[in-house]
């Protein structure tokens, strides 16, 4: 079984059934607390990995005047979604989705840890949004203090990593999701923690202080570069930490 073929398993399951946990509650708050500073009656919206339009169906209970896109890998949530007034592509993130229109918010939940070549999709999320939109990417985290006894007290792969079988194939820090935002043209304005594994829900709260205690981080970014085509062009294989950060660092798209 390929990538494309076990990742499309693994979204058609996620989409069968609607999911409202803090991860989403958080990002929907995000997005709406930008469409306020934007002041824009019918904001654009794009999700990509959709899954169930969660936070756009969210947002539009808000902005019924909005324009709202997913994209995703499964055809039946794509068809599902437009029955329900959000608009959409089947489309295979692993290579770049470039749309006709502009928006101002892109949401990226949980895929980045998916990809092969993340960045034919930051490459389009790049394209696709206006001057100054805004991105709201999230990831699990692989650095989390409970990844340090799975390692080295159990001999295991880091927690919520990728691992044997696992539909997660990269594991990401927040350093790194950091320096690879900045050579794809975004500046991080925020970060914030989820939930707190095997802690009550109340406890959440300090990872909006310490986002490393989450069990996902959220970054909320905004453009202010435009696309990085020679990250797309450049296909070198970095195999060690210190010359991806190097690499990174070098391909920055602002100063």
């Amino acid at each position: 079984m390929d990538n494309t073929t076990m990742q499309i398993e693994s979204f058609d399951d996620r989409s069968k059934y609607a999911v409202w946990n803090l991860r989403y509650r958080l990002m929907y708050q995000e997005a709406h607390s930008i469409l306020k500073r934007i002041k824009k009656d019918n904001p654009a919206l794009i999700d990509y990995a959709v899954c169930g339009g969660e936070v756009l169906s969210e947002i539009k209970k808000i902005y019924p005047k909005s324009y709202t896109f997913g994209v995703d890998l499964v055809p039946d949530t794509v068809k599902t979604l437009k029955t329900i007034g959000i608009d959409g592509a089947v489309a295979d993130l692993e290579n770049t989705f470039l749309s006709d229109k502009k928006f101002d918010i892109a949401l990226a939940g949980e895929i980045i840890e998916h990809l092969l070549l993340p960045d034919n999709m930051l490459y389009s999320i790049n394209s696709n949004l206006n001057d100054n939109g805004y991105l709201i990417l999230s990831f699990p985290n692989s650095a989390h203090f409970i990844s340090i006894i799975m390692q080295w007290i159990l001999d295991l792969p880091p927690y919520l990593g990728a691992r044997y079988r696992s539909v997660h194939i990269r594991n990401y820090t927040y350093r790194i999701i950091k320096l690879l935002l900045q050579a794809h043209g975004f500046k991080i304005v925020k970060r914030l923690g989820t939930e707190i594994p095997y802690l009550p829900d109340f406890m959440s709260a300090f990872s909006r202080v310490f986002p490393r205690l989450g069990r996902h981080i959220i970054v909320v970014a905004r453009k202010v570069a435009p696309p990085n085509k020679k990250l797309i062009e450049d296909t070198s294989v970095i195999g060690d930490a210190g010359r991806l950060v190097d690499f990174l660092k070098k391909n920055k798209q602002w100063k």
